[in-house]
Protein backbone atom coordinates (compact mmCIF):
# COMPACT_ATOMS: atom_id res chain seq x y z
CA UNK A 1 0.00 0.00 0.00
CA UNK A 2 1.34 3.05 -1.07
CA UNK A 3 1.98 6.25 1.18
CA UNK A 4 -1.12 8.43 -0.09
CA UNK A 5 -3.29 5.51 0.47
CA UNK A 6 -1.83 5.26 4.03
CA UNK A 7 -2.74 8.61 4.91
CA UNK A 8 -6.07 7.93 3.72
CA UNK A 9 -6.85 5.34 5.82
CA UNK A 10 -5.55 6.73 8.54
CA UNK A 11 -7.56 10.40 8.64
CA UNK A 12 -11.17 8.15 7.62
CA UNK A 13 -14.49 10.50 8.32
CA UNK A 14 -16.14 9.95 11.74
CA UNK A 15 -13.28 8.80 13.45
CA UNK A 16 -12.87 11.64 15.62
CA UNK A 17 -15.64 13.02 18.15
CA UNK A 18 -17.32 15.79 17.55
CA UNK A 19 -19.99 17.56 15.15
CA UNK A 20 -19.40 15.30 12.35
CA UNK A 21 -20.75 12.57 14.66
CA UNK A 22 -23.14 14.39 16.85
CA UNK A 23 -25.04 15.50 13.73
CA UNK A 24 -24.85 12.48 11.68
CA UNK A 25 -28.30 11.79 12.47
CA UNK A 26 -29.72 14.95 11.84
CA UNK A 27 -27.71 15.11 8.13
CA UNK A 28 -29.14 11.30 7.49
CA UNK A 29 -32.76 12.61 8.22
CA UNK A 30 -32.03 15.70 6.11
CA UNK A 31 -30.49 13.79 3.13
CA UNK A 32 -33.38 11.04 3.22
CA UNK A 33 -35.89 14.29 3.06
CA UNK A 34 -34.19 15.50 0.18
CA UNK A 35 -33.48 12.78 -1.96
CA UNK A 36 -35.02 9.38 -1.68
CA UNK A 37 -35.23 7.29 2.15
CA UNK A 38 -33.88 4.23 2.18
CA UNK A 39 -34.98 3.41 5.33
CA UNK A 40 -38.25 1.67 3.69
CA UNK A 41 -36.33 -0.56 1.35
CA UNK A 42 -33.93 -2.11 3.84
CA UNK A 43 -36.68 -2.25 6.46
CA UNK A 44 -39.10 -4.29 3.99
CA UNK A 45 -35.87 -6.41 2.87
CA UNK A 46 -34.82 -7.18 6.85
CA UNK A 47 -38.75 -8.27 7.60
CA UNK A 48 -38.57 -10.23 4.02
CA UNK A 49 -35.43 -12.18 5.08
CA UNK A 50 -36.99 -12.54 8.56
CA UNK A 51 -33.32 -11.91 10.29
CA UNK A 52 -30.81 -12.25 11.54
CA UNK A 53 -29.55 -9.48 9.72
CA UNK A 54 -26.22 -7.77 9.99
CA UNK A 55 -25.42 -4.20 8.91
CA UNK A 56 -22.04 -3.08 7.66
CA UNK A 57 -21.01 0.64 8.17
CA UNK A 58 -23.82 1.26 11.04
CA UNK A 59 -23.16 4.35 12.13
CA UNK A 60 -25.32 5.45 14.33
CA UNK A 61 -27.46 3.05 14.03
CA UNK A 62 -30.13 4.42 12.48
CA UNK A 63 -30.62 1.92 9.66
CA UNK A 64 -30.00 -0.92 12.36
CA UNK A 65 -32.78 0.79 14.94
CA UNK A 66 -35.96 0.48 12.11
CA UNK A 67 -34.80 -2.63 11.15
CA UNK A 68 -35.14 -3.66 14.99
CA UNK A 69 -38.03 -2.19 15.59
CA UNK A 70 -39.90 -4.17 13.29
CA UNK A 71 -39.11 -6.79 14.64
CA UNK A 72 -36.21 -8.39 13.49
CA UNK A 73 -33.06 -9.05 15.63
CA UNK A 74 -30.09 -6.83 14.04
CA UNK A 75 -26.51 -6.22 14.81
CA UNK A 76 -24.70 -3.40 13.22
CA UNK A 77 -20.73 -3.36 12.74
CA UNK A 78 -18.50 -0.32 12.51
CA UNK A 79 -15.03 0.64 12.62
CA UNK A 80 -15.56 3.75 14.12
CA UNK A 81 -15.01 4.20 18.19
CA UNK A 82 -17.47 7.52 18.37
CA UNK A 83 -20.32 6.15 16.07
CA UNK A 84 -20.41 3.01 17.51
CA UNK A 85 -20.45 5.12 21.01
CA UNK A 86 -23.30 6.99 19.56
CA UNK A 87 -25.64 4.13 18.37
CA UNK A 88 -25.27 1.91 21.32
CA UNK A 89 -26.46 5.48 23.28
CA UNK A 90 -29.45 6.12 21.06
CA UNK A 91 -30.34 2.48 21.16
CA UNK A 92 -32.89 1.23 22.62
CA UNK A 93 -34.08 -2.21 20.91
CA UNK A 94 -33.15 -5.34 23.42
CA UNK A 95 -33.15 -7.49 19.69
CA UNK A 96 -29.89 -4.76 18.83
CA UNK A 97 -26.70 -4.73 19.24
CA UNK A 98 -23.25 -3.62 17.85
CA UNK A 99 -19.61 -4.58 17.01
CA UNK A 100 -16.52 -2.70 16.41
CA UNK A 101 -14.97 -3.96 13.75
CA UNK A 102 -13.59 -3.27 10.49
CA UNK A 103 -15.79 -4.88 7.68
CA UNK A 104 -13.37 -5.76 4.91
CA UNK A 105 -12.19 -8.00 7.64
CA UNK A 106 -14.51 -9.63 10.42
CA UNK A 107 -15.41 -12.76 11.96
CA UNK A 108 -18.64 -13.03 14.15
CA UNK A 109 -19.23 -17.01 14.00
CA UNK A 110 -22.51 -16.52 13.40
CA UNK A 111 -24.56 -16.34 9.90
CA UNK A 112 -27.39 -14.10 8.84
CA UNK A 113 -30.39 -14.33 6.40
CA UNK A 114 -29.51 -10.58 5.67
CA UNK A 115 -26.43 -8.47 5.00
CA UNK A 116 -26.92 -4.74 4.48
CA UNK A 117 -24.36 -2.09 3.41
CA UNK A 118 -26.76 1.39 3.36
CA UNK A 119 -25.92 4.92 2.98
CA UNK A 120 -23.18 3.76 0.25
CA UNK A 121 -21.05 2.85 3.19
CA UNK A 122 -18.80 0.43 0.63
CA UNK A 123 -17.51 3.62 -0.20
CA UNK A 124 -15.57 3.86 2.46
CA UNK A 125 -13.50 1.18 1.60
CA UNK A 126 -10.92 3.03 -0.55
CA UNK A 127 -9.06 -0.15 -2.48
CA UNK A 128 -11.19 -2.61 -4.63
CA UNK A 129 -8.78 -4.84 -2.34
CA UNK A 130 -10.53 -3.78 0.81
CA UNK A 131 -13.79 -3.80 -0.97
CA UNK A 132 -13.52 -7.27 -2.66
CA UNK A 133 -12.24 -8.54 1.06
CA UNK A 134 -15.40 -6.88 2.61
CA UNK A 135 -17.74 -8.79 -0.06
CA UNK A 136 -15.40 -12.26 0.70
CA UNK A 137 -16.44 -11.80 4.53
CA UNK A 138 -20.12 -10.65 3.96
CA UNK A 139 -20.40 -13.91 2.00
CA UNK A 140 -19.47 -16.01 4.36
CA UNK A 141 -21.35 -14.68 7.13
CA UNK A 142 -24.92 -15.83 4.88
CA UNK A 143 -26.92 -18.54 5.72
CA UNK A 144 -27.63 -20.52 2.36
CA UNK A 145 -29.93 -18.71 0.36
CA UNK A 146 -28.90 -15.72 2.15
CA UNK A 147 -28.82 -11.91 0.54
CA UNK A 148 -26.70 -8.76 0.77
CA UNK A 149 -27.93 -5.44 -0.07
CA UNK A 150 -26.49 -2.28 -0.88
CA UNK A 151 -26.90 1.21 -2.23
CA UNK A 152 -24.04 3.12 -4.27
CA UNK A 153 -23.50 6.51 -6.03
CA UNK A 154 -23.19 5.95 -9.90
CA UNK A 155 -19.74 8.09 -10.45
CA UNK A 156 -21.24 10.83 -12.99
CA UNK A 157 -18.27 11.46 -15.67
CA UNK A 158 -18.18 15.25 -15.71
CA UNK A 159 -17.38 15.00 -11.82
CA UNK A 160 -15.04 11.80 -11.99
CA UNK A 161 -13.34 13.34 -15.17
CA UNK A 162 -12.06 16.89 -13.33
CA UNK A 163 -8.89 16.64 -11.10
CA UNK A 164 -9.47 19.45 -8.89
CA UNK A 165 -13.10 21.62 -8.69
CA UNK A 166 -12.82 23.97 -6.02
CA UNK A 167 -16.83 25.03 -5.79
CA UNK A 168 -18.24 25.00 -2.30
CA UNK A 169 -21.31 24.14 -1.35
CA UNK A 170 -23.64 25.05 2.27
CA UNK A 171 -25.58 22.57 2.96
CA UNK A 172 -28.93 23.65 4.77
CA UNK A 173 -28.44 24.49 8.85
CA UNK A 174 -29.43 22.16 11.21
CA UNK A 175 -31.09 23.03 14.39
CA UNK A 176 -28.15 21.57 17.41
CA UNK A 177 -30.93 22.49 20.51
CA UNK A 178 -30.37 26.44 21.24
CA UNK A 179 -27.80 26.25 18.32
CA UNK A 180 -27.16 26.13 14.63
CA UNK A 181 -25.56 23.38 12.63
CA UNK A 182 -23.85 25.20 9.33
CA UNK A 183 -21.95 22.36 6.78
CA UNK A 184 -19.77 23.56 3.95
CA UNK A 185 -18.80 21.08 1.32
CA UNK A 186 -16.19 21.49 -1.39
CA UNK A 187 -12.76 21.23 -3.13
CA UNK A 188 -13.54 17.92 -4.47
CA UNK A 189 -10.27 16.12 -5.89
CA UNK A 190 -10.59 13.29 -8.20
CA UNK A 191 -8.05 10.70 -8.83
CA UNK A 192 -9.31 8.69 -11.80
CA UNK A 193 -6.40 5.97 -11.87
CA UNK A 194 -7.40 5.17 -8.03
CA UNK A 195 -11.24 6.17 -8.41
CA UNK A 196 -10.81 7.97 -5.15
CA UNK A 197 -12.80 11.07 -4.85
CA UNK A 198 -12.06 13.22 -1.34
CA UNK A 199 -13.98 16.43 -0.65
CA UNK A 200 -13.10 19.18 2.56
CA UNK A 201 -15.66 19.41 4.90
CA UNK A 202 -16.05 22.26 7.05
CA UNK A 203 -18.76 22.02 10.69
CA UNK A 204 -19.92 25.06 12.21
CA UNK A 205 -22.03 25.12 15.70
CA UNK A 206 -23.48 28.61 15.81
CA UNK A 207 -25.14 30.23 18.37
CA UNK A 208 -28.18 32.67 17.91
CA UNK A 209 -26.50 35.71 18.16
CA UNK A 210 -24.13 34.30 15.16
CA UNK A 211 -20.88 33.68 17.04
CA UNK A 212 -18.78 30.90 16.32
CA UNK A 213 -18.84 28.05 18.86
CA UNK A 214 -16.89 25.80 17.46
CA UNK A 215 -15.65 24.33 14.41
CA UNK A 216 -13.73 20.99 12.73
CA UNK A 217 -12.22 20.17 9.51
CA UNK A 218 -12.31 16.82 7.80
CA UNK A 219 -11.99 15.11 4.34
CA UNK A 220 -14.30 12.74 3.28
CA UNK A 221 -12.44 10.11 0.97
CA UNK A 222 -14.75 7.76 -1.06
CA UNK A 223 -13.82 5.08 -3.89
CA UNK A 224 -16.02 4.88 -6.44
CA UNK A 225 -17.42 1.53 -8.17
CA UNK A 226 -18.88 1.19 -11.88
CA UNK A 227 -21.27 -1.12 -12.15
CA UNK A 228 -19.52 -3.68 -14.15
CA UNK A 229 -16.69 -3.78 -11.67
CA UNK A 230 -19.07 -4.37 -9.26
CA UNK A 231 -20.68 -7.19 -10.88
CA UNK A 232 -17.60 -8.96 -11.25
CA UNK A 233 -16.80 -8.15 -7.38
CA UNK A 234 -19.91 -9.71 -6.43
CA UNK A 235 -19.78 -12.68 -8.70
CA UNK A 236 -16.00 -13.43 -7.57
CA UNK A 237 -17.07 -13.46 -3.63
CA UNK A 238 -19.84 -15.98 -4.86
CA UNK A 239 -23.33 -13.85 -5.25
CA UNK A 240 -25.90 -15.30 -7.69
CA UNK A 241 -28.74 -13.99 -8.83
CA UNK A 242 -27.77 -10.49 -8.86
CA UNK A 243 -30.22 -7.45 -9.40
CA UNK A 244 -29.24 -3.96 -10.36
CA UNK A 245 -31.94 -0.84 -10.08
CA UNK A 246 -31.41 2.77 -10.13
CA UNK A 247 -33.50 3.15 -7.29
CA UNK A 248 -35.30 2.65 -3.80
CA UNK A 249 -38.69 1.94 -6.26
CA UNK A 250 -36.74 -0.82 -8.05
CA UNK A 251 -36.05 1.74 -11.50
CA UNK A 252 -33.93 0.21 -14.41
CA UNK A 253 -30.19 1.09 -13.82
CA UNK A 254 -29.04 3.86 -16.14
CA UNK A 255 -25.67 5.20 -15.93
CA UNK A 256 -25.44 8.22 -13.62
CA UNK A 257 -28.01 7.90 -11.43
CA UNK A 258 -27.75 5.49 -8.43
CA UNK A 259 -26.42 1.51 -8.05
CA UNK A 260 -29.19 -0.48 -5.57
CA UNK A 261 -27.61 -4.20 -5.53
CA UNK A 262 -29.48 -7.11 -4.08
CA UNK A 263 -27.24 -10.21 -4.35
CA UNK A 264 -27.78 -13.74 -3.23
CA UNK A 265 -25.35 -16.39 -2.69
CA UNK A 266 -26.42 -20.41 -3.49
CA UNK A 267 -29.11 -21.88 -1.12
CA UNK A 268 -26.45 -24.74 -1.20
CA UNK A 269 -23.63 -23.03 0.17
CA UNK A 270 -22.17 -24.09 3.36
Amino acid sequence: MDSAISSLLSTRFYFQEGLNVRAYEARAAQEAAMFEDHLPFYRALALACCGPVLELGCGTGRVARAMAAAGVQVTGLDLSAPMIREAQRLNVHKRLDFVLDDMARFELKRRFALVVIPFRGFHELLTQGEQQACLFCAFAHLVPGGCLALDLFDPRPEIIARPFDPEIVDLPPLSLGRATLQVSVGERRADAVRQVMSEHWTFREVAPDGRILSQEEETHTLRWVQAQEMEEMLTNAGFTQLRLTADFSGSPYRPGREQVWVAQIPSGSI
